[in-house]
């Protein structure tokens, strides 16, 4: 059927593009994860003829009209160009041992290739397999740590979010096992022989000088802060209790201010009746008409609700109205997802801003690691496509962050489309593989593990120690998280009974003023 992941279109393209990924991994003797993004007719420096170029996660690969063929790992590229070669444009690929060029693409497929293969070889493609990211079991905490009462409406939970998962959170090193997809070559892993000084440590291991170093950690410092922050905490959540006291009191103090007033009317109505006959008359008509509000308490109990979902910036390829692709910058907000152009940082088309309560469904593409977002029928927008290393990502935010705002979305997979899990949030709370620097991939949540930084022949006891560690620095986050948005209610509600202080001032000078009023009234009455 027409527009259902069983259309017969559909399936066809998907069994179309298996039976290409089949044929390229056996041509070019590819690992069994890959699969083929794209491929273009062109010609290479090698060759005069037109060749073909296939891109999969983690290589170029090309097939010269001889039947040669070649790949280049995008781990190894350094440099990507478009520089001019005779009468037309070419991409140059450079690595530390070879500068490649293919020129003579057919109509736009030059950009195409060219933002694909730079953005690939900065962005590799990594899944997160939960059911392989099963967290360490959290040590219990010392019994001076005992986490304090909070005696108002709720208090925050952040549940899958910061300090829940330990392992899921070392992307930076973590084994394979970790990824699944179109790069398990390309996720790291370590062995004790390992020197790299990017991932070993001196804990334990053997220095630059050839010494055996062991290093105690020093956990009491961790420690320390972890009280402090389990303090600071107490310490908002009991500024919150009194501020919810004293606003139940202002609020009687209104109350009782309101009170005044009434009787305050009742009086001046009393002495209109006694200095003449038609304000007796009209008095009992304006008792019935105009009744005084009076203020009445109200529970005051301040509720502290889960924090706002931080705003993240996400580096895709953007399918532009013209089928072009182009690289964007996926800004997740609250309520909101938008392309923005990298350059000018505005809208990279006029249209592409979409709320979540107008999000229908995300389509996980056949194609690798393309995606649509539909749009439900009121709306009549046409889908959103985009192209992304962090298709799982998006789409967990995506699901995480409309059901933050009381919605729903529907995740559709193509048939013969890369499955994943997703709506959890500690995948949002795992940092994702980067080849360099480069990335433009932003985040804010997740913490990447001091301990995952030790090579694996480091003593246990260090091992043990820098976990505790971590476990300090994840629960110290996690303080500082809720105190940041008790800051937020304690400010608000400051605010408010400033007002409401304000206004009661006003009616005192008011009741003042009556009360004058009426003692001058009746003291000429009496004389």
């Amino acid at each position: 059927m027409k527009g259902t992941p069983n259309d017969p279109d559909l399936c066809k393209k998907a069994s179309v593009m298996q039976r290409k990924t089949r044929e390229v991994r056996a041509k070019f003797d590819l690992p069994e994860g890959e699969r083929v993004i794209q491929n273009y007719a062109c010609k290479s420096l090698d060759a005069t003829l037109t060749g073909k170029m296939f891109l999969t996660g983690n290589y170029i690969c090309y097939q010269l009209f001889s039947g040669k063929t070649e790949r280049i790992p995008m781990r190894s590229i350094t440099h990507v160009s478009r520089e001019k070669m005779g009468m037309s444009m070419a991409i140059v690929v450079e690595t530390n041992s070879k500068k490649h060029a293919f020129y003579g693409f057919f109509q736009n497929h030059l950009d195409e290739a060219y933002y694909i293969i730079k953005y690939l070889s900065q962005n590799p493609i990594s899944y997160i397999d939960l059911a392989c990211a099963v967290p360490d079991p959290t040590p219990e905490p010392p019994p001076a740590e005992k986490k304090p009462t909070v005696n108002f409406q709720s208090s925050i939970t952040l549940s899958g979010d910061w300090g829940e998962t330990e392992s899921s959170s070392n992307m930076v090193s973590s084994p394979p096992s970790r990824f699944f997809g179109n790069s398990p070559s390309l996720a790291p892993s370590f062995s004790p022989s390992d020197p790299s000084p990017s991932t070993s440590s001196n804990f334990g291991a053997d220095s630059i000088f050839g010494r055996r170093e062991v290093v105690n950690v020093d956990v009491s410092a961790a420690r320390e802060a972890r009280k402090l922050a389990v303090e600071a905490e107490e310490g908002a959540n009991n500024l919150l209790v009194t501020l919810a006291e004293q606003a139940e009191q202002i609020d009687r103090i209104e109350g009782s201010l309101d009170r005044v007033h009434f009787k305050m009317d009742k009086a001046e109505r009393l002495l209109r009746d006694i200095e003449s006959l038609p304000a007796y008359i009209g008095s009992a008509i304006y008792t019935k008409a105009n009744k005084r509000q009076i203020h009445e308490p109200r529970d005051r109990k301040i509720a502290v609700m889960k924090g706002k979902s931080p705003p993240i910036d996400i580096e895709i390829l953007c399918k532009m109205p013209d089928d072009s692709l182009v690289p964007a910058i996926l800004a997740l907000d609250e309520d909101s997802i938008s392309c923005i152009n990298p350059v000018t940082n505005s809208l990279i088309h006029p249209t592409f801003k979409y709320f979540f309560a107008d999000i229908q469904s995300i389509w996980i593409r056949a194609r690798p690691e393309h995606a649509d977002i539909r749009f439900v029928e009121r709306i009549n927008r046409p889908r959103f496509r985009f192209m992304s290393s962090y298709i799982q990502i998006i789409t967990n935010e995506l699901i995480l962050r409309a059901k933050d705002i009381g919605t729903s979305l529907d995740v559709v997979f193509e048939p013969g489309a890369q499955k994943f899990d997703y709506g959890n949030a500690r995948i949002s709370a795992t940092p994702p593989v980067s080849r360099d620097s480069n990335s433009t991939f932003v985040r804010f949540e997740g913490l990447v593990k001091t301990s995952s930084l030790l090579s694996a022949n480091a003593p246990q006891q260090v091992k043990d120690d820098l976990k505790q560690v971590d476990d300090d620095l994840d629960a110290i986050f996690n303080h500082l998280q809720n105190i940041n948005i008790r800051t937020d209610v304690i400010v608000t509600e400051t605010v408010r009974q400033n007002e409401q202080l304000s206004k009661i001032n006003e009616k005192m000078e008011t009741a003042e003023e009556r009360l004058q009023s009426a003692n001058g009234r009746l003291d000429r009455r009496l004389k």
